[in-house]
C-alpha cells in the first residue's frame, strides 16, 4: 500500500478539529498523538500480522521510544467503504470474545481504537492485540487514517493553536 503522514503542522483545520475530538472522547492530551498516517491499498494488498506497540525495554523498544515512549493506543478511521475485505482482523480471543466476527470491516466513517499496552504495562506491548489488515477485494481500494496515542508528548505544546 501506500502511506503519507498528516501532522498538525499542516494546519488543516478538519484534522485538528477531528484530533481534538478523537483525543477528547479518549481523555488523552493531542502533544501526545503522533501524526495521522494515511494508507491506501489497492486490490489484493494488505498489511501483515503485527502489533502497533512495542517493548519499550528492548533494545529495538528504546530506539522507537526515544521520542514519546510507547504507542499507548490505537486509532484506525476507515475513510471509505470498501465493498470487498480490506476490514481489521484480531486474532487473540480475549479481543474476539462477544464478536459476530473476528475483524471489522472498513466502512466509512467508523473508527477503531484499542490498547496497545496492559493497564499500568507501558513498557510491554501487549501481545493478544495482533492484526492484520486484509486483503482489499477485486475493483476495490481502502483508504484509511493511523493516530496513535504516545506515552508522552511528542510534539511541543507550542505548535497547537
Amino acid at each position: 500500500g501506500s502511506v503519507c503522514w498528516v501532522g498538525v503542522e499542516d494546519e488543516d483545520p478538519h484534522q485538528a478539529a477531528l484530533e481534538r475530538r478523537i483525543c477528547d472522547l479518549l481523555g488523552c492530551r493531542q502533544e501526545c498523538s503522533e501524526p495521522y498516517q494515511v494508507l491506501k491499498y489497492d486490490e489484493t494488498q494488505y498489511y501483515n500480522k503485527h502489533v502497533d506497540g512495542f517493548m519499550a525495554r528492548s533494545k529495538e523498544g528504546k530506539f522507537r521510544a526515544r521520542k514519546g515512549g510507547n504507542r499507548l493506543i490505537t486509532v484506525l478511521l476507515y475513510l471509505n467503504d470498501v465493498e470487498s475485505g480490506g476490514g481489521t482482523c484480531f486474532y487473540h480471543p480475549a479481543v474476539t470474545a462477544g464478536l459476530d466476527q473476528p475483524h471489522v470491516d472498513a466502512v466509512m466513517g467508523r473508527a477503531l481504537f484499542f490498547y496497545n499496552t496492559g493497564v499500568g504495562m507501558a513498557h510491554e506491548c501487549d501481545e493478544r492485540t495482533e492484526h492484520a489488515g486484509l486483503p482489499v477485494g477485486p475493483g476495490s481500494v481502502k483508504w484509511a487514517a493511523n493516530k496513535w496515542i504516545r506515552q508522552f508528548p511528542t510534539r511541543d505544546r507550542s505548535c497547537l493553536k
